[in-house]
């Protein structure tokens, strides 16, 4: 059960607070612009930090809250679901305001980046709990991506709707809302069996 939460805030701060007290843990962390996401590691070791206006996305150890590593992607400041980690922690996928996906191995460097099927208005991503396929939206659209190889994994799925939420369950269903409509789309059937077999 998580015991923490980490915020960000218009006055350029993240901080870190407990559940059960409501006190601060950690912070000010400051930076120079409105901090619209902040996201814990899975083992709660880091937290990434994205902000409005600035090419940045950060990286901070929670426990000293060092920083560990900034690289320069600018989100898309309309929405906040652009931050994903791997089960591992050791790899961040960050989605950018002109649709690339940038990945950070072990909070390091930069280590790669890919286009996504569509330039317009990206909004969010989600990463399967096994770690091997990324989904990313665009506008009502949204394509799946190998982890590994940055490949496309089958054709784009349309929707009727523009995507402002997207999740994956832990049994590979797509979860995807907006404009008042939650859809949901089994990718068991849609995906070849590697992607969505191991540990969810």
């Amino acid at each position: 059960m998580p015991t923490k939460i980490a915020t960000g805030s218009a006055d350029g701060t993240a901080c870190v607070w407990s559940l059960l007290t409501g006190e601060k843990l950690l912070g000010p962390l400051k930076h120079n612009y409105w901090v619209v996401a902040a996201k814990f590691s899975p083992d709660g070791c880091l937290i990434a930090t994205a902000t409005w206006a600035h090419d940045s996305v950060r990286v901070y150890d929670s426990q000293n809250a060092s920083l560990l590593v900034e690289f320069p992607v600018k989100v898309n400041s309309a929405l906040n679901q652009f931050l994903a980690w791997a089960s591992d922690g050791k790899r961040l996928f960050a989605l950018s305001h002109d649709g690339y996906i940038h990945l950070d191995v072990s909070a390091k460097t930069m280590l790669s980046e890919w286009l996504t099927h569509n330039t317009n208005n990206p909004t969010c991503i989600a990463l399967a709990s096994n770690g091997t396929f990324i989904a990313t939206s665009a506008a009502s659209s949204v394509s799946l991506w190998d982890t590994t190889t940055h490949g496309q994994i089958g054709t784009v799925m349309e929707y009727t709707h523009s995507i402002r939420t997207m999740a994956i369950s832990s049994n590979y269903d797509l979860v995807t809302s907006g404009d008042t409509k939650i859809t949901f789309w089994g990718l068991c059937g849609f995906l070849p069996s590697h992607y969505v077999s191991g540990p969810a």
